[in-house]
């Protein structure tokens, strides 16, 4: 296990992708070196995620659906408890916490995000 400093004091990390992690626990996504707490949610700036109070943030075109929704590696997204929205020439379906990226998704009943060939 890792540790790092957070604004919330030590945090453990659970899983590394490359130079970037997540950690489950307390909810949050870091890609590079840049992210940004917002209450119980976690906002990355640039190529990085958010998520909401129990899910998780994958690193690169991989998903993992941890509860009800997903988050999605690309450009830069937003989600409005409780659902996902995704800016860019993305869409947000606000009533069945659907994201996409770019022209491919596909809504499971548990909202999955598709990113190209990988989901």
């Amino acid at each position: 296990m890792d540790w790092r400093e957070t604004k919330h004091g030590l945090e453990r990390n659970k899983t590394w992708t490359g130079d970037d992690y997540q950690d489950v626990t307390s909810k949050m996504c870091i890609e590079g070196d840049d992210y940004q707490d917002v209450t119980s949610n976690m906002c990355s700036e640039g190529d990085d995620y958010q998520d909401l109070t129990s899910n998780m943030c994958i690193e690169g075109a991989d998903y993992q659906d941890v509860t009800s929704n997903m988050c999605i590696e690309g450009d830069d997204y937003q989600d409005l408890t409780p659902n996902m929205c995704i800016e860019g020439d993305d869409y947000q379906d606000v009533t069945s916490n659907m994201c996409s990226e770019g022209d491919d998704y596909q809504a499971l009943t548990s909202n999955m995000c598709i990113e190209g060939d990988d989901y």
